[in-house]
């Protein structure tokens, strides 16, 4: 690990600031941008005005503008996942030798540093580091340790700025430090090399600033690629910015990594958390969303010591949207899309959307995302058939050989904290290969394992805990728990289940066990056969999901099965190049339907393009409410 740095060449005597002297300091930030650099969207190829760096991009400058008149230093930062999950991200794997728009995106824009995400490292240390190497900044992690290898990344920077108080030049250190979850080294354990260690996020930061304290620095400044989680430290904690804010030796911090936004009048209701003035234990702290949804801004107001250092007297934490809905729901344009960014992206997105309209099959049915918590999905169905047709060939000769093949799918396109336009919808008749990268846009590769029965429950339990504890008899209260993201919740095909939705979850989302209660899975079946806790079973699933993603504890009792590697999105590309695509649920069973509860009503959060297909929810749709303030259709459905 190494330190860089950056300093501004001034040419002007620079003293120490007498005790009193005020300057300004203003952080731009963005994070999770996901490679979204324009607002079209490849998978449906229509424009999409509440995303990309091209719109926050003018966000950036005019906030450049405003304190720059004012005298004040500024800094750009980005906070991590920036370089994976659009469709971009096929075009750049294939062209290595191109220049990664994103990259000439951030050195038009004039990026001060990057700070890495987890999903940064999903293609594999060799590709990013080639990436990191051609950048126009520095890129920081504090937190994960190469050791022997030189990584294109460095665990600090110093930054030097002139800053102009009382008509004299006095020098600004600013020190930055970045950190991600130790998590990573897990998720991606599949293309990340053995040697590999991560650090605690607290000790990592800790340890980080104390260090550019030493350097000199006045003023630290934590890229944290963590959100909101536990008010307490505990050891190699995902989401640690609640204690990560409670340390002296910080300044100022990023967050990221979950898509929420801070500052939200409507957010947390943490004690140590202001969400109205985007605080944390006292400290500013910005979370810019993700794709680009919203420039992050904390001004800081500095005030000399009289030794040459600086002190934080005051602060204001900023979030400036890229648009804005409407009384209706409908998404208005605040930021036009800066012509150079797209420009230095052209070629890049030209060959993605020739690329994305290539073909790739037909269906004779409509597959789509609107109601995979609570109806048949049959885009679930059809990466399951392709998952469960892949590994079969695998078994012959091993001790898997002869058990029943299930799969294991959960939606990648639910909506949640990206919005109501971001769900799969394909409609019946040709598709292309945006249509395959719609119903599944991650890089995933194929695993396969072997369960009992008894782990197989708890898989299916820590799935259910997706839903809001219902009250037998009322007819109001929402169908899914928010904080719950939609992609861990699997849909396990080959089998059939009931779920209660008004019995308590048997575990914590963190993975852990909660104690009592009955669990909400009932009647747990193969072939019409009641599933017995010692039956095996193999079950293909995906590598994040094995690798420890969404915490299903059931999964550390498996027994791994050796597959080459294997790509899911190629996998189901594989499936539709086979024929033509008729109802999966004329070969599978229909998985799973909630317990009957009579009289008892709740209401779906779902996108509104979901109204079009409403013969999907037979049985269960009772009424359409109309749009929420953030654009969801609400339907009530009984249950």
């Amino acid at each position: 690990m190494n330190v860089a740095s950056t300093e501004t060449a001034g040419g002007h005597p620079v003293e120490i600031p007498p005790r009193g002297a005020q300057a300004r300091l203003r952080i731009l930030a963005t994070t999770d941008l996901h490679m979204n650099l324009s607002g079209h969207d490849y998978y449906s190829e229509r424009s999409n005005p509440g995303v990309g760096l091209a719109r926050t991009g003018t966000l950036i400058r005019a906030a450049r503008r405003e304190a720059w008149a004012e005298g004040a230093t500024v800094l750009l930062f980005d906070n991590g996942d920036s370089l994976q999950g659009a469709p971009l991200d096929h075009h750049i794997l294939s062209t290595p030798t191109d220049r990664h728009p994103l990259l000439k995106s951030f050195g038009v824009l004039g990026y001060d540093a990057i700070g890495l995400g987890n999903h940064d490292f999903d293609f594999g240390l060799d590709r990013l580091n080639a990436v990191l190497r051609a950048a126009p900044c520095p890129a920081i992690c504090s937190n994960l340790e190469l050791p022997g290898t030189q990584a294109a990344w460095h665990d600090r920077l110093v930054i030097e700025r002139e800053t102009l108080s009382q008509g004299r030049h006095h020098t600004l250190r600013v020190g930055v430090l970045s950190v991600l979850p130790p998590q990573t080294l897990r998720w991606n354990a599949h293309v990340l090399p053995d040697h590999m260690r991560a650090s605690d996020i607290l000790c990592a930061v800790r340890r980080t600033a104390r260090q550019l304290k030493r350097e000199g620095c006045q003023i630290v400044v934590a890229l944290a690629h963590t959100g909101l989680g536990p008010s307490t430290h505990r050891p190699n904690l995902e989401n640690a910015l609640i204690p990560l804010c409670s340390l002296g030796e910080i300044d100022a911090v990023i967050a990221g990594h979950t898509h929420l936004l801070l500052p939200d009048p409507s957010g947390t209701d943490h004690a140590q958390v202001d969400p109205v003035r985007g605080r944390v234990h006292g400290k500013p702290v910005v979370m810019p969303g993700s794709a680009g949804s919203h420039l992050g801004i904390i001004d800081l107001e500095l005030r000399a010591d009289g030794a040459g250092g600086w002190d934080c007297a005051d602060n204001r934490v900023e979030l400036r949207p890229v648009a804005m809905r409407g009384p209706v729901g409908r998404l208005t344009e605040l930021a036009p899309e800066a012509p150079d960014i797209l420009r230095a992206i052209a070629g890049s997105h030209a060959a993605t959307r020739r690329r994305m309209q290539e073909p790739a099959g037909r269906s004779r049915v409509p597959l789509h995302s609107y109601f995979s918590f609570c109806a048949p999905d049959r885009s679930l169905a059809l990466v399951a058939e392709a998952q469960m047709r892949a590994i079969r060939p695998y078994l012959n000769g091993t001790r898997a050989e002869g058990l029943p093949v299930l799969a294991a799918v959960a939606p990648a396109k639910f909506g949640g904290r990206a919005g109501p336009m971001s769900y799969s919808d394909v409609p019946a008749g040709a598709l292309s290969r945006r249509h395959v990268a719609d119903l599944y846009p991650f890089a995933n590769e194929l695993r396969a394992v072997i369960v009992t029965g008894a782990a197989l429950c708890d898989w299916l339990e820590m799935s259910a805990g997706l839903f809001a504890r219902v009250r037998s008899g009322t007819t109001e209260g929402p169908l899914a728990n928010r904080d719950w993201p939609g992609f861990n919740f699997d849909v396990i095909h080959g089998v059939t289940w009931q779920v209660d939705p008004s019995a308590p979850a048997a575990f914590f989302p963190d993975g852990t066990r909660i104690k009592g209660g009955p669990g909400r899975i009932r009647d747990l079946r193969r072939c019409g056969e009641p599933v017995e806790p010692d039956q095996r079973f193999v079950v293909a699933t995906n590598n994040y999901r094995l690798n420890g993603g969404g915490h299903f504890r059931a999964l550390a009792r498996s027994e791994e099965i050796p597959l080459p590697r294997l790509g899911i999105g190629d996998l189901l590309q594989r499936e539709l190049g086979r024929g033509p695509v008729t109802d999966p649920f004329l070969r599978l069973p229909v998985p799973w339907r909630f317990v009957p509860l009579p009289g008892t009503q709740v209401t779906l959060r779902t996108g509104p393009g979901a109204r079009d297909h409403l013969d999907d929810l037979a049985g269960l749709f009772l009424a359409d409410d109309g749009l929420d303030a953030a654009g969801f259709a609400r339907l009530r459905i009984g249950l």
